[in-house]
């Protein structure tokens, strides 16, 4: 049995007992004896929450005094303790916040949202105007992370209905529409292209919803090998329009990078149509800094007009000029182009 098993074994007052036992163990450097005593005490802030917030104020209160360690230690305490009694660990903030305006903090409230969020996401969205944070967005984001299956997403996306409704700036709503969206849609795409798509297509999402939702950071929680899965889904499900566009080329540009041979392969492979040419121009994008005539290729295969012509030019623009053979070769691309 390990360090840590040992501890998940020990009741709080064991744990008390043992932190003892490391600030009179003389062997021990203050670092190691700090980082010791905050394994331990950090096993009862996620076990023994209540016992930890009493000793971090009390007997605790000298050992961590960067305040980074104390805070994260209470963070840890209050969302273990909200995902069981969040109204108990609202009464023990609004009773200690004021005397230890530096341990509860914005942060450490976040922690207490983020564990209530585990089993009431519409209490946790209540919380942020409770407790009074000031940076909501973050808070959002905390319960949105808090939802790990598709049951938590949905009642978490109904929550955020409500939390949303009561916003009256439209600007705000807006924008923490879009951002929760996003991160909710994230979180699905890291589940799998079947489990994941099958959720957003289940959501109830409105068209303009649905493409807000693909925006953010999606193409970076997406499995690589669903890539190809996911461009498909879009093509049949997003609306058409400039928003859709911008996923789509932005996904495959993310896919390139890592990826330029598989994202080539699917492009081979892929239908005609809006979809594929929105890949090419974002393929053409991504390999014309180190395979221009490659890049050339793909991009004479999109429809005569503004888009291949654009395309053209990015290509011109980012061709290698490492000797003068590359820069001959550019320019000769330029004349043969017509390119200005």
């Amino acid at each position: 049995m390990d360090f840590q098993d040992r501890l998940l074994a020990l009741d709080s007052a064991q744990l008390k007992i043992l932190i003892a036992e490391i600030l009179a163990g003389k062997d021990l450097d203050d670092k190691t004896r700090q980082y010791l005593n905050y394994s331990v005490i950090e096993t009862m802030a996620s076990n023994h929450p209540q016992a930890a917030l009493a000793f971090l104020l009390s007997e605790a209160s000298d050992l961590f005094k960067d305040g980074w360690m104390g805070s994260r230690l209470i963070y840890t305490s209050l969302g273990s303790w909200a995902k069981d009694d969040p109204m108990a660990a609202l009464e023990w903030v609004r009773k200690n916040g004021k005397k230890f305006p530096d341990l509860v903090n914005d942060n450490t409230k976040e922690g207490m949202i983020s564990g209530a969020a585990t089993n009431n996401p519409k209490l946790a969205f209540q919380l942020i105007g409770q407790l009074g944070v000031k940076d909501t967005d973050r808070s959002v984001g905390q319960i949105i992370d808090s939802a790990k299956t598709a049951e938590q997403r949905t009642s978490t996306l109904a929550a955020l209905r409500g939390y949303l409704a009561k916003i009256e700036n439209k600007d705000a709503r807006e924008n923490a529409s879009r951002n929760a969206l996003q991160s909710i849609a994230e979180s699905a795409a890291e589940t799998g292209f079947e489990a994941g798509s099958k959720w957003i297509e289940g959501a109830g999402l409105a068209p303009s919803e649905l493409v807000s939702s693909l925006g953010g950071s999606f193409e970076y929680r997406m499995k690589s090998k669903d890539t190809g899965k996911w461009l498909e889904w879009i093509d049949k499900t997003l609306p058409p329009g400039e928003e859709s566009e911008n996923v789509i080329r932005s996904i495959v540009s993310n896919w390139t990078r890592e990826d330029y041979q598989a994202a080539g392969k699917w492009l081979a492979a892929t239908p005609d149509g809006p979809t594929k040419n929105q890949s090419i121009r974002a393929y053409v994008d991504a390999i014309s800094e180190y395979e221009p005539e490659s890049a050339a290729e793909w991009a004479m295969t999109l429809p005569a007009g503004k888009e291949r012509t654009q395309s053209l030019q990015t290509i011109y623009e980012n061709w290698p000029r490492k000797d003068e053979a590359s820069r001959a070769a550019a320019e000769a691309f330029k004349a043969r182009h017509g390119i200005e």
